[in-house]
């Protein structure tokens, strides 16, 4: 697919650039009192640029720059930075995310782990890969009290019943959800994130046969999703055959 030649070449641009301007970066307030820096608009911006070249005429959705539709079938989903917090102070669990939805949904996407010097692809109908490498599939079955469970405040907050496993967050969606997808952890339950944060760790998720649903009991949508609005109810990557109600 030649999208999926394009994402990777186009993550590992971003991660060169994210790197390289690291230590000169400018950090600013969001209204909602959350960091944003120059390399996040920057990378953005790149991003933008490249896929205005390869894909003309193609929706983009970016934390930093504004919502779009799709158009001509296509939507690209772009959060330049995740983990801000963890890449401003040093730390280095923090990630590069880009994802493209069509019109039957998630189509592709991709992460980057620049600290980490890995990269995730998922194809839709194709599995999906890290550094290259096939990843296993998600076994299905319950949660044990051992394994650990990725949960963020908002879903906490909002929960009906105790959290199987041990807690766990590193303060980035896509670590966590990247995490899930590697199995490190068992499971995640978010709220209160946007389409493009998500977008490459759920189209992943599902490729490698874990159930994504939603508080109420639906399976997760992107069509549903496919607004400047934040989730608004807790969902979850569970492992296929779960009992877990959340």
């Amino acid at each position: 697919m030649a999208e999926a030649t394009a994402l990777l070449n186009m993550l590992r641009q971003a991660a060169a650039l994210s790197l390289s301007e690291r230590a000169a970066r400018t950090v600013d307030r969001k209204p909602d009192g959350s960091l944003v820096t120059s390399v996040d608009r920057n990378v953005e911006t790149q991003l933008r640029e490249q896929i205005g070249k390869e894909f003309p005429g193609s929706g983009v959705w970016g934390e930093e720059f504004g919502f779009e539709t799709r158009k001509n079938g296509a939507l690209w989903l772009i959060d330049p930075v995740d983990g801000t917090s963890n890449f401003v102070y040093g730390g280095p669990l923090w990630g590069i995310s880009v994802g493209l939805m069509d019109d039957e949904g998630l189509l592709l996407g991709g992460i980057a782990f620049p600290d980490l010097n890995a990269t995730l692809i998922a194809e839709r109908g194709k599995g999906v890969t890290w550094n290259g490498e096939p990843v296993a599939p998600i076994l299905p079955g319950e949660i044990t009290g051992s394994e650990l469970v990725s949960i963020n405040e908002k879903a906490r907050a909002k929960l009906n019943s105790p959290i199987p496993g041990r807690s766990r967050l590193t303060g980035a969606f896509v670590i966590d959800g990247g995490f899930t997808v590697k199995q490190y952890f068992r499971a995640m339950i978010g709220m209160g994130e946007k389409l493009y944060d998500i977008a490459p760790v759920v189209l992943a998720a599902r490729e490698l046969g874990a159930e994504i649903r939603m508080q109420d009991g639906t399976n997760f949508d992107e069509f549903a999703h496919e607004a400047d609005v934040k989730i608004s109810q807790p969902w979850g990557i569970l492992p296929a055959g779960s009992e877990f109600s959340f």
